[in-house]
């Protein structure tokens, strides 16, 4: 994810675990367009077009951009994730 947040056509935002939640992802979702929002539940995916719903998706993800870090600061982050990462499987074997 670090490498490919380096790409000039990807943005890799990423919300911190650390710090005041305001909400959380109950679900994955995909908000397609103005009109439509893809639902991924446990064993089915749902498709919700009524307005009022795709807003209250929009809403959601609109909160999560705002508390996310972007750029160099989410690059930082994953690599610091990476190195921990690879410095713990070194320390198993």
């Amino acid at each position: 994810m670090a490498s490919l947040s380096r790409l000039p056509n990807v943005d890799v935002r990423v919300v911190p675990l650390a710090g005041r939640k305001h909400d959380f992802p109950n679900h994955a979702f995909v908000i397609r367009d103005d009109r439509a929002v893809t639902v991924e539940t446990v064993h089915a995916e749902v498709v919700v077009t009524d307005p009022r719903d795709v807003a209250l998706y929009v809403a959601k993800f609109s909160g999560f951009a705002r508390r996310a870090m972007g750029g160099d600061e989410s690059t930082r982050l994953l690599e610091s994730v990476r190195d921990e990462l690879s410095r713990s499987r070194e320390g198993d074997q």
